[in-house]
């Protein structure tokens, strides 16, 4: 009966995800600085990130965009060298207050970017995050 239950919510979800058209674009892929071009970041979605199975699954059927929640790797270059490590994104589901980027360097260093409207990153210096 559990079993039954189990893939009948797993089949809601995946064809309910398909119906929302308004979802929101997740903040994968290449960002430039606005102000040093030289300084690139690249985000990916990785599943293997997360032990949690309903967020692996969520991540690769493309429901993580409707739930708010996404991990991956990252990796920032810049003149002198490059940083990666993993990255969680979430969205707040009840008013969109909250839309951020969490990062966690390989070499323990942390910080997070703000989502932009435009789906651009906001450091904590103030600075613009292009997605190209």
């Amino acid at each position: 009966m559990r079993y039954i239950f189990g893939l009948t919510t797993l089949f809601a979800l995946l064809l309910f995800s398909g119906c929302q058209s308004a979802a929101g674009t997740l903040p994968v892929g290449t960002f430039i600085n606005r102000t040093d071009s030289s300084q690139v970041l690249q985000l990916t979605l990785d599943p293997s990130q997360t032990p949690n199975m309903l967020l692996r699954v969520s991540i690769e059927t493309g429901a993580n965009r409707y739930f708010g929640k996404s991990v991956g790797r990252f990796v920032l270059r810049t003149d002198r060298a490059a940083v990666s490590g993993k990255f969680l994104w979430a969205k707040s589901l009840r008013d969109g207050t909250l839309h951020e980027v969490w990062f966690n360097a390989d070499d323990g260093r942390t910080w997070e970017m703000n989502v932009l409207s435009d789906v651009s990153l906001l450091d904590s210096a103030g600075v613009v995050w292009q997605r190209l």
